[in-house]
């Protein structure tokens, strides 16, 4: 909903909360049930603690002198949580932070696919799958034919992940995303592309700081046994790269938690 914006927060917007809600978002405030907001440019995120030890997410954004208010809990009318959060920017409680630009993911039209799949392997895959063409399944068909698809660049795998986890998003999704690209390209043999994508995924989360989250052990984790593949191929060029990275990773005391020191220890190299 949206209304005029005014310099005083509370004295201007504290006509649209009843006065139970105002003094349960005073309590959710002073009690601490806010934890963590963060502002990007005119936009403000809250993360708040709800009643049955759950989180909401507050969104309140001033544009063109108006204020956009949204908040995830079933609440069909501004809540407590909205008003807690109206709480913590005027007493200026909150992170400022910068992402890095949205990178999108790149595509292309199925025709060019096509274009680039010899007609053999095409045919094979036509006819052991010919009794699904009628309800075309894309995304099998894209991780059938991945090593023809093109590659993501670095930046599209650490801006994303980067701004995940400064926002305080579930990255799960994006994580299991990254895995699939991972284990396409060991399939095509796109170990340089492999490579890639670890490095954005180490990078972001050393940048944020988030390499000792249980998040982060657990996507480390998950793509650790890949890093063989970046060691047993037959690209000279790629294992020097790699040998070099792991270096610099050790020099500059770059992992600084155990997660990742195990991590770059399990494909350690000679």
């Amino acid at each position: 909903m949206k209304k005029k914006h005014k310099p005083n927060l509370l004295q201007k917007y504290g006509k649209y909360f009843s006065d139970i809600i105002k003094d349960r978002g005073r309590d959710y405030y002073q009690s601490n049930n806010v934890i963590i907001c963060q502002k990007i440019n005119n936009k403000y995120t809250a993360k708040i603690k709800g009643s049955n030890h759950d989180y909401h997410k507050v969104t309140i954004e001033f544009i063109d002198g108006d204020i956009d208010m949204t908040c995830s809990c079933p609440c069909d009318f501004n809540c407590k949580h909205e008003y807690a959060t109206l709480i913590t920017i005027k007493n200026q409680d909150y992170q400022t932070v910068r992402l890095t630009p949205k990178i999108s993911r790149k595509k292309e039209p199925l025709n060019k696919t096509l274009e680039k799949i010899p007609a053999e392997e095409l045919k094979e895959y036509l006819c052991q799958n010919i009794s699904n063409l009628i309800d075309f399944d894309k995304t099998k068909f894209e991780k059938k034919f991945s090593k023809y698809m093109p590659c993501q660049s670095y930046n599209y795998y650490y801006n994303n992940l980067y701004n995940a986890i400064v926002l305080n998003e579930d990255y799960g999704k994006l994580a299991n995303q990254y895995k699939t690209d991972i284990i396409c390209n060991v399939v095509s043999h796109k170990y340089r592309n492999v490579f890639t994508i670890i490095k954005a995924i180490v990078n972001a989360l050393h940048h944020t700081k988030n390499l000792d989250s249980f998040d982060s052990f657990k996507f480390l984790e998950s793509i650790r046994v890949f890093l063989y593949s970046l060691t047993n191929n037959n690209d000279k060029s790629l294992i020097k790269d790699v040998k070099s990275w792991y270096l610099y990773l050790k020099k500059n005391r770059y992992f600084g938690s155990f997660v990742l020191e195990s991590f770059i220890k399990f494909g350690d190299i000679n």
